[in-house]
């Protein structure tokens, strides 16, 4: 074995294990509890230690060896276990699926001896690593102070489990004449907290730029190992007799790209246009009419998404 190669179980090794996990010892008693032989002087029959161990540390040849401190070997990849699978050469053995394999066998046949068939490896799945981009119209439309705190509490509701969720954050605004990005992925909470403070809203709805600031953003995030989402919180309405027209077409590129997608209509008012549900089949995303604006209710509505 290569001094890079994961450890191996010998076969001889994994099939004492096995047979004392499936008949016991002969007396009872758990191996593990027997003290180690350290080999050498076991001192005077008085249960005094030998007088080598009362002397102090010195240097050069009276020396003691460093004793080397413990270190967890990972045999296998990071990630839950969905499985398991015939074990290869260089592949970790899963005790209990190869127990479990060989047990079958030995129903008919107590006798059966263990063989390379019956090795098994765990098969792990690793969460991969998630973007989620949050693109807000802070424009001078109605709602816009509450969209505001929406982007705030959601952006901070989402890095709190950032960790555990291998997720980062990222915050787009769009007003004005213009998209800026308020919060570069991230994944702490003190340093978007940093960014958020101040929110400013009014002006035109530049959809179609939030839109494409936001899929860029998103894009960079997204790679081989890592996925995107990008959220869009609006109402559909945008500034200019083109404005919808242009964000709709930038609304294909979004569906034309890897990029995952979601749009929370937040329209209020007796009367309903409807834009948000168009500009959601437009990208190919979910479109989640949001009741309220409470980040609460942002972030379960995200992490829903995430979890279908």
């Amino acid at each position: 074995r290569g001094p890079f190669d994961p450890p191996v179980v010998p076969p001889e090794q994994l099939q004492r294990s096995i047979d004392d996990a499936l008949e016991g010892g002969d007396d009872g008693s758990d191996p593990a509890e027997e003290p180690p032989d350290r080999g050498g002087d076991d001192g005077d029959d008085d249960g005094t230690a030998p007088a080598d161990d009362d002397r102090p540390m010195g240097v050069g040849a009276m020396r003691r060896p460093p004793v080397p401190p413990r270190r967890i070997e990972r045999t296998a990849p990071r990630g839950r276990v969905v499985g398991d699978r015939p074990a290869g050469p260089t592949d970790a053995i899963a005790v209990v699926p190869t127990v479990r394999n060989l047990a079958a066998r030995r129903r008919g046949a107590p006798d059966t001896a263990l063989t390379d068939g019956d090795l098994r490896t765990a098969v792990r799945q690793e969460r991969r690593r998630r973007t989620i981009v949050l693109c807000v119209d802070l424009s001078g439309s109605m709602g816009a102070p509450e969209r505001a705190e929406a982007a705030t509490g959601t952006v901070l509701g989402l890095l709190t489990s950032a960790y555990e969720e291998r997720q980062s954050v990222a915050l787009v605004s769009f007003r004005g004449d213009e998209a800026t990005t308020v919060v570069s992925p991230t994944t702490s909470v003190e340093i978007a907290r940093n960014r958020l403070d101040g929110l400013t809203t009014g002006g035109a709805t530049p959809l179609a730029a939030g839109l494409v600031h936001a899929l860029a953003v998103a894009e960079r995030a997204a790679g081989d190992d890592a996925d995107a989402l990008l959220v869009v919180l609006t109402d559909g309405r945008a500034t200019g007799d083109d404005g919808l027209d242009r964000a709709l077409d930038v609304a294909g590129r979004v569906a034309a790209s890897s990029v995952d997608a979601l749009v929370l209509d937040c329209e209020t008012g007796t009367v309903r246009l409807g834009l948000a549900g168009r500009l959601a089949e437009a990208m190919g995303a979910r479109c989640v009419e949001v009741t309220s604006l409470e980040p609460a209710t942002v972030v379960s509505a995200i992490a829903h998404h995430v979890a279908i």
